[in-house]
């Protein structure tokens, strides 16, 4: 795992997986997430930031939505990227 300490990063986009961020700051990011380890301390803040989700992360969303909607019987796997916030 990469260790990244002390960065500022304004308006980029910024693949999570497999870092640990100590404190950085993260001001109107696109946040990449596909289920790899991810760490990051209280001093790391997400200011205004987009959460876009792939592969096994999204994956997993989608059987929480389908579970909380009481659809697993129709559920479909998706390789669509899931957004929030």
């Amino acid at each position: 795992m990469t260790t990244i300490k002390g960065q500022t990063i304004l308006s980029g986009d910024v693949n999570l997986d497999d870092k640990r961020f100590i404190g950085c700051k993260f001001t109107n990011c696109t946040l990449w997430y596909k289920g790899g380890q991810v760490e990051w301390d209280k001093d790391t803040t997400f200011i205004g930031c987009r959460w876009q989700f792939l592969d096994a992360a999204l994956r997993i969303i989608n059987v929480r939505d389908a579970a909380i909607s009481g659809d697993l019987i129709n559920f479909h796997w998706s390789s669509q990227p899931f957004s929030a916030l």
